[in-house]
């Protein structure tokens, strides 16, 4: 191993881990909830299909945006944890 290759260790690893796992799931959670509460929303607020095309089309945007500015401010202010850091942050809300 030259002085340039490090290793986490295994305790970290499994925080990291989790930390994205969670933040994954976080995400999976909220995209089906659109699709899985489709006919209520449709039902109560009288939504018509582009309105909840609109809807799901309005999370994804934001999903995206909030990608580039969390990389943006991952990047250079913390380039060895800032993606633990940073999915915490934006998954809590």
């Amino acid at each position: 191993m030259t002085h340039g290759d490090s290793v986490l260790p295994r305790r970290t690893a499994v925080v990291v881990f989790l930390a994205f796992a969670f933040a994954y799931f976080l995400s999976a959670l909220v995209r089906a909830v659109t699709a899985t509460l489709a006919p209520t929303l449709a039902q109560e607020f009288s939504l018509q299909a582009a309105d909840l095309g609109l809807l799901a089309g309005g999370y994804f945007l934001g999903f995206a945006a909030m990608q580039a500015a969390a990389g943006h401010v991952a990047g250079p202010a913390w380039p060895a944890q800032g993606g633990t850091g940073i999915s915490g942050r934006c998954g809590g809300g």
